[in-house]
């Protein structure tokens, strides 16, 4: 029997380790897609066709000083929309990630609390037997279940839509790693900084830089005095529109600067209930193989805990999403959500069986400020 080649064997595995590799992702290799992203592609190809304009440009020697201006303002113009455009890629890779996160959870947190759901059917129906519930405890129960199953659904369906929106930024992945590490919090200069990268202040400072060479250019022995103060009026016009816009967007990213340490501050305050809530699950696991609490009380602890999961790592997720859409300057919008996806079904906790509450209709844990909800 012939064998297949050393040399070829190691490739096919490489080939096999690299295609595995290439489908679990981390927060920071998802980012890297960034440059894959066809407004990224478009906005390089543009600084390209830029440079080769502008070399063809200076290479004339019969340009005009507004050439001149014109050709080099069209490149510098191309570069910092070039990076505006890769910061908005990459605000966007960090809300579709995340949000592939929490519908994850939202999933697990939705079937556990069909699973309790079912089990007050059965309780209900229990009840109903040896006289201490009625039917109507029964139908309430019932209906409650269907309502879980339909949450059920609803999430699975909106994991999937996730999905596909994290496959259109980075491409096909199966596994997606939370983010252990998250970014440290900006300073006040951040503000500054973003200002300095804006695409739309770029823009209008080239506006009153070209204004002003067109004012120059004219002079009273070759040109009317209404041609020259029309000139300086769009100058002077310019120079007010720069100065509006940098206000405009200066309130607009101290705005999302202050919403990202919102943010942050309740990153903490979640993960602290959520250490509550998995200490309450130890405590209540050795009551029950002590007796102590029924299986069912145990489940809704359960339910209680990944409720505080949920809301821990919605925490995170919104710091990120506001983290990185600061550094964008507001791209993907003035402030970042922790988006749309269902809500699972949240049931009241009970201490025995003949307190148990229906499983009412879903309710997400608040996220502070004005960084919205599920």
């Amino acid at each position: 029997m012939k064998t297949a080649p050393l040399s070829a064997l190691v490739l096919t595995v490489a080939v096999s380790m690299g295609a595995a590799q290439a489908q679990n992702y981390t927060l920071e290799s998802a980012l890297a897609k960034a440059e894959n992203v066809s407004s990224v592609q478009l906005a390089a190809l543009e600084v390209s066709d830029a440079q080769q304009n502008a070399d063809r440009q200076l290479a004339d020697p019969l340009l005009t000083r507004l050439g001149k201006v014109q050709a080099t303002q069209r490149l510098a113009l191309a570069k910092v929309k070039l990076d505006s455009t890769r910061r908005a890629a990459q605000a966007q890779i960090v809300s579709a990630y995340t949000g592939v996160l929490e519908a994850q959870e939202q999933v697990g947190l939705a079937i556990k609390s069909e699973s309790l759901a079912e089990r007050n059917v059965n309780i209900a129906q229990i009840r109903l037997r040896n006289g201490s519930g009625t039917q109507l405890d029964l139908r309430d129960a019932q209906r409650a279940l269907e309502d879980a199953r339909k949450s059920t659904a609803t999430a699975k369906d909106a994991l999937e839509l996730a999905k596909t929106n994290l496959r259109n930024l980075i491409g096909s992945f199966t596994k997606l790693s939370e983010p252990e590490k998250l970014p440290t919090p900006p300073t006040a200069a951040v503000v500054e900084s973003v200002l300095a990268r804006s695409a739309n202040l770029a823009q209008l400072t080239q506006a009153v830089e070209l204004a002003d060479v067109q004012r120059q250019l004219l002079d009273p022995a070759y040109s009317a005095l209404a041609e020259i103060d029309a000139a300086t009026s769009n100058w002077r016009s310019a120079q007010q529109n720069l100065a509006d816009l940098r206000n405009s967007e200066r309130l607009q990213v101290q705005n999302l600067f202050d919403q990202t340490l919102s943010a942050y501050k309740n990153v903490s305050v979640q993960d602290a209930a959520k250490n509550n809530a998995l200490a309450t699950l130890e405590v209540d696991r050795k009551r029950l193989q002590r007796g102590l609490i029924s299986q069912v009380a145990f489940a809704q602890t359960e339910v209680r805990t990944l409720q505080a999961e949920l809301a821990a790592l919605q925490a995170k997720n919104l710091y990120l999403k506001n983290y990185y859409n600061l550094l964008s300057g507001g791209a993907t919008g003035n402030s970042a959500s922790s988006g749309a996806l269902p809500q699972a079904p949240v049931v009241q906790p009970a201490e025995t069986p003949a307190l148990l509450q229906s499983p009412q209709n879903p309710q997400s844990p608040q996220q502070p400020g004005n960084g919205g909800t599920r």
